[in-house]
C-alpha cells in the first residue's frame, strides 16, 4: 500500500509545483469597453482571492496540508488508520475546492490548461489514496 502512497505523493507534489507558477489561476479585466486584458496568477496569490475567486488559494492551503499528510503517511512505520483518514478527507475536500475553481474559471471564461491538470492530479491523488485504503481494508479482513 506503500506504493499507492507515494504515487500519491508525488501526483500532489507535481500538483502543487503547478500551483506555484503564475499560470494557474487567470482574472479578466476590462479596462475599455473593446479591450479585454487576461492576468495569469499563482494558486497562492492572494490577488485572486481580493477578486472573490477563493477556490485557488483554498486548494493550494489544502494541497499542502494533504502533502504533509501524505509525507507524514509514508514515513510512519505502523499503520495509523486515523491518520490515513484524515489524510484521505483533507484531499476530497482538496479535490472539492479544486473542481470548483475549475468551474469558476469555466464560468468566468478563463480556464487554464494548468488548472485542468491541477484538478486531475488532485483528483488521482483521491482517487490513489481511496484505492490504498480500500485494499488495506481487504488485507485486514483476510489477516
Amino acid at each position: 500500500m506503500k506504493k499507492y502512497t507515494l504515487l500519491s505523493l508525488l501526483s500532489i507534489c507535481v500538483a502543487v509545483i503547478l500551483m506555484i507558477f503564475p499560470i494557474g489561476a487567470i482574472l479578466r479585466f476590462a479596462p475599455s469597453s473593446t479591450k479585454m486584458v487576461f492576468k495569469f496568477f499563482s494558486y497562492f496569490d492572494m490577488t485572486v482571492w481580493g477578486y472573490g475567486n477563493m477556490f485557488p488559494f483554498l486548494t493550494a492551503v489544502l494541497s499542502i496540508s494533504s502533502l504533509i499528510l501524505l509525507f507524514c503517511v509514508l514515513l510512519s512505520k505502523s499503520r495509523n488508520p486515523m491518520l490515513n483518514k484524515t489524510t484521505l478527507i483533507c484531499s476530497i475536500i482538496c479535490t472539492c475546492t479544486s473542481i470548483l475553481a475549475l468551474l469558476f474559471f469555466i464560468v468566468f471564461g478563463t480556464v487554464s490548461v494548468a488548472s485542468v491538470f491541477i484538478s486531475i492530479l488532485l483528483l488521482s491523488t483521491t482517487a490513489m489514496q481511496f484505492v490504498s485504503k480500500k485494499r488495506e481494508k481487504r488485507n485486514q479482513t483476510n489477516n
